[in-house]
């Protein structure tokens, strides 16, 4: 992702699909315009998926019911938009988006700029947790079956199979799934810095 906008600067490719911001540097270098988000090409459709195996669920339980918890309630922080000039600071400084600040604010923040002269609202952009974004409803099984089949991912011969598996994964009392808080914003502690130590 992070040689899409630079590949289309130098003529090498005629467009991308990826993530933000790397929609944004191409608008910002004038290489590129977006011409559509996944939003609004299937609005309320799963991104993301955190998966495990049953042997590993069956052997750390409280590990992984600790990274569903702590991934719901990072979702839910990320979601609210007083935190989202803190979630731009963390990504900003996390060494993977460096000097893309005002990009990151641009879909997490607003507003965003497409490239075609007319900005658009950014609060539908990204949806970490409202919607019901983190529960596993029988509406997204059936949508990503639909979508498996429409693609050839799967043959309409295995949906039945396919949706009981699916339907055993999302129903199994392997673990509790708990409501995540409404998060308030969370000063983030600097480290303190240390006294550089002395060298023979």
């Amino acid at each position: 992702p992070t040689q899409m906008a630079a590949n289309l600067a130098a003529g090498l490719i005629d467009g991308y699909c990826v993530g933000e911001p790397w929609n944004s540097v191409a608008v910002e270098k004038g290489a590129g315009w977006v011409v559509a988000t996944s939003e609004q090409l299937a609005p309320g459709h799963p991104e993301k998926a955190l998966i495990m195996g049953g042997a590993f669920i069956t052997r750390h339980r409280d590990q992984a019911q600790a990274v569903i918890n702590a991934l719901r309630e990072s979702c839910a922080f990320c979601d609210a938009p007083e935190n989202r000039p803190e979630v731009v600071k963390v990504l900003a400084g996390s060494g993977f988006f460096n000097g893309c600040e005002s990009m990151l604010k641009k879909s997490l923040i607003g507003p965003f700029d497409p490239g075609t002269g007319q900005n658009w609202d950014a609060s539908s952009f990204h949806i970490f947790h409202r919607r019901e974004a983190n529960e596993p409803t029988s509406e997204r099984g059936r949508w990503l079956l639909d979508e498996f089949i429409a693609h050839g991912l799967l043959m309409p011969a295995q949906r039945a199979d396919a949706a009981a598996s699916l339907r055993d994964c999302w129903t199994s009392g392997a673990l509790y799934f708990p409501e995540a808080p409404a998060a308030a914003p969370k000063p983030v502690s600097k480290p303190k810095k240390r006294k550089p130590l002395a060298h023979a």
